[in-house]
């Protein structure tokens, strides 16, 4: 049994314009695996599981205000060129982070709507997968403690440079900077590791541009990152 989005299309949709005063368009993707954003328009999965009626009115909430934000504080996209996987994934983890921040600081109660999308498992998960889910988990939740050098490392960074929070470039540079300590640590990231952020995160595709000229873009960003030491 799946949850119908359109009843609750209208729900979520007034919710969206009493948050930010401004109309949002919500497409039902009954074929997709996870929301995307296209467009500015926001598609969103049907949500498979009897047992998550109950909760499918704030699951479809934290899911449509998450990538609202995206589209509210986002910029113009980043270039992948010759990123490696774990640079893209720290990358998309880090402005998920942003966006969410940015959203939090003008209305506070959205930490706890995201949170309870939270999924204590994935902190346990081991190598690069868990990693990810302990950043992620530190990023939006103060009161949480982790004695991981690199996730305290991260924290650490994204709140000294709160200033930046409303640049896009931020989570480029943090994200390259976070990818070479994974590297140095000798930490891989397998095909299969995505990091778990959350079922009601957007798969970020909205966030990858073409280059008009790949090579000097990519010079012009790497060159950035031993600011951010």
């Amino acid at each position: 049994m799946e949850v119908d989005f359109s009843a609750l299309r209208r729900r979520t949709l007034l919710y969206l314009v009493a948050l930010w005063g401004r109309l949002f368009t919500l497409v039902p993707g009954e074929s997709a695996a996870s929301p995307y954003i296209e467009d500015e328009r926001i598609v969103l999965p049907s949500w498979p599981g009897a047992g998550m009626l109950a909760d499918a009115p704030l699951i479809y909430r934290a899911m449509a205000v998450h990538a609202a934000a995206h589209v509210m504080y986002g910029g113009e996209g980043f270039v992948r060129a010759s990123l490696k996987p774990r640079q893209v994934a720290l990358i998309e983890l880090l402005e998920d982070a942003r966006v969410e921040a940015l959203a939090i600081e003008r209305f506070p109660g959205l930490r706890s709507l995201w949170l309870r999308q939270q999924s204590c498992e994935s902190l346990r998960a081991p190598g690069f997968p868990g990693l990810c889910a302990r950043l992620t988990r530190s990023l939006l939740d103060p009161g949480y403690e982790d004695n991981n050098h690199w996730v305290v490392k991260g924290c650490a960074l994204f709140d000294a440079h709160r200033r930046r929070w409303s640049d896009t470039r931020l989570a480029y540079e943090l994200g390259l900077l976070l990818a070479h300590d994974l590297g140095q640590m000798r930490i891989p990231m397998r095909d299969q590791d995505l990091p778990a952020g959350g079922a009601y995160r957007d798969d970020n595709r909205h966030l990858w541009r073409e280059p008009a000229v790949v090579e000097s873009l990519v010079e012009q960003e790497t060159q950035l990152v031993p600011r951010m030491i």
